[in-house]
């Protein structure tokens, strides 16, 4: 539910004491609003909206990738792709680099926990290897070998 399901720690956490959010919104299901990752998410996105540029935003993710913010990362890939499809530009270059990001994100929600593992099968094993390459994530792709992702 709402950012829980996003929260790498959600299946862990369960949102916290049900108490809290019975008392502070009225439901033992509603958002625990004291939680550090629902208030850290809510002010990253703020702060998201911000940028316009989304190489940029893709290239900040890729750090935040190579660190193991793979939450941010999602954001800020979340946000590039909004951005790029208002540019709606059908250039070859753009298609390829949006599928790029595409995949990315796909990569950074499953390390979040919210993509199966099957799920990332569907990308051409050796394209995510071609993109983890180039943008120098290693270790992320050590892991999704490590894992029997394909054969990477």
């Amino acid at each position: 539910m709402g950012d829980c399901a996003e929260c790498r720690f959600g299946d862990e956490c369960l949102g916290g004491c049900p108490n809290t959010r019975l008392t502070t919104k009225g439901s033992i299901y509603s958002e625990n609003l004291f939680c550090s990752f629902n208030y850290k998410t809510k002010d990253f996105r703020k702060k998201l909206f911000t940028y316009m540029d989304p190489d940029y935003l893709s290239l900040k993710a890729c750090n935040c990738l190579r660190t193991g913010s793979y939450q941010e990362a999602r954001l800020l890939l979340e946000r590039s792709l909004e951005l790029r499809k208002k540019e709606n530009n059908k250039e070859n270059d753009k298609e390829n680099i949006n599928r790029e990001v595409f995949i990315l994100k796909n990569i950074a929600d499953f390390l979040c926990g919210n993509l199966n593992y099957l799920s990332l099968l569907a990308f051409n094993p050796e394209k995510i290897q071609e993109i983890l390459k180039k943008y120098n994530l290693q270790k992320i792709s050590a892991y999704l070998t490590e894992i029997n992702l394909g054969k990477l």
